[in-house]
């Protein structure tokens, strides 16, 4: 009977000392992959490949889940499932280190910004970001600022993407981390060009100057392209900003093609331009996607009198930015950051209130005091109640602002149908108005089925404002169809703006309702002034009317 029970004991601990061996050597591959992570990621990967998942414990697959995420995201490749990563995420969440749930929630927001998941990026970040103090991996934490950066890019916040790409190259420099320091300085100078600030942007340009011969092949074209876009911002030295891009940029398949042509177009210099449009078409089959390349296209081709070109172009440039701007303006990741910090508060004040009921149930026992300390938290949060109400009415104060934009969009809405329905009104632009149309149909509808926001009061407002894209085209449309009319307006000393205006009057708009259209209330001087060039007395006919007499009799 001994001897059986030390049988069994002996096989016992057999399987046990194998199975040890197993999760210990599991644990030191995982240890091998980790420490040539960041010098050697795909070797990193092929080491981890080797790894037998399913023989781990939970705590090591979950370390393997978050080693694999990081050695994928420095081998630049892309991944847009979370069923990895999220595993890593759900163990740190509760167990491990403040720099592990750093990690694991930074490469978390990796995935869904690869995904274009803005708001899930954002809230995956923003958990980082509440535990990247407690890592000494500062350059980790440039990367996590940098990556909010892109996704305020993405959402055209520029301002936002300034100051988290800040923070990064402060970050970047205290390690002197140069490539990276670059990267984040060339970023900045970017969101400034968008912002309109080339003066700031010529700032952050003068400042890397000295970190030239440090640069890469790749940030030096991106530093001299730069030096272009601050050229034409400021409309000062653009011929020789171009020399010197082309000087130091000789690798014809790096050159970007739209930037030279953007510099030719200022110098008019338009041949080179549309060369240089040519050479990107070449470069790019996916060219008519790429509203960049589409709106110096129309320019370059109005220019030079192709103006069916410039048509084709434009309505392209238009129909492809304004599906991004609605993307933008549908995304509920605007405001993502400032909802998770209120979600954040919630918690705690909920969490507070908790704290606040037990303190009750011991106020039987503890007496006066714990009814004194009672009473500080009951004041407190009354103090908070008083806090939140103020800042409903501010949401409705907001709400109210977006409304009335709403009604504005409905209004001219009501307006195009009735002009779409003038019988005197060329195809052409009837369908013109009705791109117009089908964009604010699509707003509208967006509109009613989502919350209001401060974020959507501005895109709206911006969008009301933007009148020119639809004068522009008509008055494109009109260069085609009424070319005899457009000469005549422009031998008369009609301004480009003044022929915009004749053709809102030849599609069936009155006065008052171009003043409207317009938001001018002082176009009856802009009329006068057109009457005037048209040798118009004040006792002669209508504008609108004598117009479209003319254009009708010229072509």
């Amino acid at each position: 009977m001994d001897r059986c029970v030390l049988f069994i004991s002996a096989v016992f601990l057999s399987f046990m000392a194998a199975a040890c061996g197993r999760q210990q050597s599991g644990e030191a591959v995982l240890d091998k992959a980790e420490s040539i992570l960041y010098e050697n990621p795909d070797s990193a990967l092929a080491v981890l490949d080797s790894v037998p998942q399913r023989k781990l414990g939970k705590a090591s697959q979950a370390r393997f889940a978050l080693l694999y995420s990081m050695a994928l995201d420095k081998s630049f490749i892309d991944v847009k499932g979370d069923s990895l990563v999220n595993m890593a995420v759900k163990w740190y969440r509760r167990h491990g280190s403040s720099d592990e749930r750093f990690k694991a929630y930074y490469y978390q927001g990796r995935v869904y910004q690869n995904a274009g998941e803005w708001e899930k990026a954002m809230e995956s970040f923003f958990m980082a970001e509440r535990y990247a103090d407690c890592s000494g991996d500062n350059i980790l934490r440039g990367q996590l600022f940098n990556a909010k950066a892109a996704v305020y890019e993405s959402l055209f916040r520029f301002e936002e993407a300034v100051e988290n790409a800040s923070a990064a190259s402060d970050l970047y420099l205290s390690e002197r981390d140069t490539a990276h320091y670059i990267d984040s300085q060339l970023i900045i100078c970017s969101e400034y060009l968008s912002l309109k600030q080339p003066e700031n942007a010529a700032k952050v340009l003068s400042g890397m100057a000295g970190f030239l011969p440090s640069m890469s092949d790749i940030q030096e074209n991106d530093y001299y392209i730069m030096r272009l876009h601050v050229s034409i911002a400021e409309r000062d030295g653009i011929d020789e900003a171009i020399s010197e891009y082309l000087r130091n940029v000789t690798d014809t398949s790096e050159i970007n093609w739209i930037a030279l042509a953007n510099g030719y177009l200022h110098i008019k210099e338009y041949s080179l331009g549309l060369e240089a449009i040519s050479r990107y078409r070449e470069s790019d089959p996916d060219h008519d996607r790429n509203p960049a390349y589409l709106l110096v296209d129309s320019e370059l081709n109005e220019m030079t009198g192709q103006y069916e070109k410039a048509l084709r172009s434009y309505r392209k440039y238009v129909n492809t930015s304004d599906n991004t701007d609605m993307e933008i303006f549908e995304s509920d990741a605007n405001f993502t950051e400032d909802r998770l910090i209120a979600v954040y508060k919630i918690r705690n004040r909920n969490l507070w209130i908790v704290l606040l009921l037990l303190g009750v149930a011991a106020s039987v026992s503890a007496g006066l005091l714990i009814s004194t300390k009672l009473k500080e938290k009951i004041r407190k949060r009354q103090l908070e109640k008083e806090r939140l109400e103020d800042e409903k009415r501010h949401l409705e104060k907001e709400m109210s602002s977006y409304r009335a934009l709403y009604e504005q969009a409905v209004e001219e809405k009501k307006n195009l149908q009735r002009i779409r329905h003038e019988p005197r009104l060329d195809k052409e632009i009837k369908e013109s108005i009705a791109e117009r149309l089908e964009v604010l149909n699509m707003f509208i509808t967006a509109s009613v089925s989502k919350n209001l926001s401060a974020s959507a009061a501005e895109a709206l407002d911006k969008y009301l404002n933007d009148r020119d894209r639809f004068i522009y085209s008509t008055r494109l449309t009109f260069a085609i169809l009424h070319p005899r009319f457009m000469a005549y307006l422009k031998k008369s000393g009609l301004a480009e703006v003044e022929i915009g205006y004749c053709c809102l009057y030849c599609i069936g708009m009155n006065g008052s309702e171009i003043s409207s259209y317009l938001g001018r209330k002082s176009f009856y001087n802009d009329s006068s002034a057109i009457r005037k060039k048209l040798g118009l007395d004040k006792r002669d006919m209508n504008l609108d009317n004598f117009l479209r007499e003319k254009m009708h009799s010229l072509d």
